[in-house]
């Protein structure tokens, strides 16, 4: 008898018990501790409740790849509580829902430690800390416990939002930032990648297929043709055939005189006249009848590229060295950067250089580029030329507008960020700031150089910050509607 009221004594303990933990996290759930970092791959932001002893901790990990930034799907998180050298551990191999990863701590012993977060994504650990503490009750936490003060500004944009959109983030950082010379450019061939069409005789010019500027060309095609049969005095085809008829005679002539030759019949010298005459014949003739059909000598492209230059009109009378169009091979291209004179002393240290076309920036190094030269006297408009090569693609058009960032190689450590954060307002530059993995905050900047890509930050930010480097325009549709989406989060 007596064990049984013991034992019922302890059943009511325990019962007691349990319910004060459920009561303890119950009263948690009001305020959620939270996690937000990143490295070069990965960003992590984890929502949890206060370590209570003896009290579930529920915790909803989102995990985002920062290449696309889009939920991670299939990794292998690992959570573990550390406190001193006692430590528990949640292992999951994947998403409880695409992006988030829920699970579940009981803490059981007291103290401060660490909490380690370990994504193994594709074989690759992405490891993320922060210290913890585990209370004793949760009237304890709330004592210790001194919740961030919201801004005015805070924006709330949910991670299955952002997910969706073409957005992204970046924790700044010092860097050395090379020196800038920003100037205007142009797109020309690179030399030794064209291919002139010369007439070779005298005609009337004919297309040979349907061609304008742009037309793609392959090597031996056929462009044009020339004929002079409707011409007097300078009749192509008549010539033709007259180098025909002599080509037959003088090998007549040199067959007859080799016959000769052993009885000695002739000279010497009237042999080798024979002879010389005969391959003065064939190489008339074939100087004429190369490429030449029935509708004339046929003008072949050497090179397999566009037609950049269309210099003649169907039905055109042509002269014999005439430029008729141009082929680029379309393989590389030379950038001119028409630098002021007053740059001139810095123009030896220039390595590279980012350009802009129509906004969208390519950067030298990605394009095989390299610096040719650059002048060494001053244009008449007070310009130096800078001439670069590199890689061609369909959107580099001559004569199109560009906005060069020439590179030197003097450079200083300085904060900055992309240009692609950068949001601007009535002449006001400001950025995205992200206070955690959920929230936001407008923030105004003051801006220094800029290389096309990146640029220097001269107030307003410090290194750490992570800002939104795709999307802030989405962030400022949000703030303008003024009220922030409800949290949607299960935990």
């Amino acid at each position: 008898m007596k064990r049984i009221y013991l034992l019922i004594i302890t059943t009511v303990l325990f019962t007691a018990c349990q319910q004060k933990a459920q009561h303890a996290v119950h009263e948690a759930e009001n305020i959620k501790l939270s996690l937000t970092d990143l490295d070069n791959q990965v960003e992590i932001f984890a929502e949890y409740d206060p370590f209570i002893k003896d009290a579930a901790s529920k915790f909803a990990i989102h995990l985002t790849t920062l290449e696309d930034y889009k939920p991670i799907k299939s990794a292998k998180v690992t959570t573990s509580l550390v406190i001193g050298r006692t430590g528990i551990r949640k292992v999951l191999n994947s998403a409880t829902v695409p992006g988030i990863y829920k699970i579940v701590l009981n803490p059981k012993i007291l103290g401060k430690g660490q909490l380690i977060f370990d994504i193994n994504l594709n074989g690759n650990i992405h490891q993320f800390k922060v210290p913890a503490t585990v209370f004793a009750s949760y009237d304890e936490f709330k004592k210790q416990h001194q919740s961030p003060v919201a801004s005015a500004s805070e924006i709330t944009f949910l991670k299955e939002q952002s997910w969706k959109l073409d957005f992204g983030v970046t924790k700044i950082a010092t860097d050395s930032f090379a020196g800038v010379i920003k100037a205007p450019a142009t797109i020309t061939a690179a030399v030794g990648d064209q291919e002139s069409i010369v007439a070779t005789a005298a005609g009337v010019l004919k297309f040979r297929a349907p061609l304008t500027t742009g037309s793609k060309v392959s090597s031996g095609q056929a462009l044009f043709s020339i004929s002079g049969a409707s011409l007097t005095g300078d009749n192509l085809n008549t010539a033709v055939q007259e180098a025909k008829l002599n080509l037959a005679k003088a090998k007549a002539d040199y067959e007859r005189a080799k016959t000769l030759r052993p009885d000695q019949i002739i000279s010497e010298r009237d042999y080798q006249n024979a002879l010389n005459n005969y391959q003065q014949q064939q190489l008339n003739y074939q100087k004429l009848s190369r490429n030449f059909s029935g509708n004339g000598v046929a003008l072949k492209s050497q090179t397999s590229g566009f037609l950049t230059d269309l210099l003649v009109k169907e039905g055109d009378y042509v002269q014999q060295g005439q430029q008729l169009a141009t082929v680029s091979a379309g393989k590389k291209i030379q950038l001119t950067a028409d630098v002021p004179a007053s740059y001139a002393g810095q123009l030896s240290q220039v390595k590279s250089a980012n350009f802009k076309i129509n906004d969208q920036l390519y950067e030298l190094g990605n394009l095989n580029g390299k610096l040719l030269s650059y002048g060494r006297s001053v244009s008449a408009s007070g310009l130096i030329p800078v001439i670069f090569s590199l890689d061609n693609r369909p959107e580099f058009l001559s004569g199109i507008p560009v906005e060069a960032y020439l590179l030197t190689s003097s450079g200083s450590n300085v904060l900055q960020i992309p240009e692609t954060a950068v949001m601007e307002d009535q002449g006001n530059y400001f950025v995205y700031v992200q206070k955690d993995g959920e929230h936001f905050e407008r923030r105004g900047i003051q801006l220094g150089q800029s290389n096309g890509k990146m640029v220097q930050v001269t107030g307003g930010l410090q290194g750490g910050d992570i800002v939104v480097t795709k999307g802030a325009y989405y962030l400022k549709l949000v703030a303008g509607q003024g009220s922030a989406p409800a949290h949607g989060h299960e935990h």
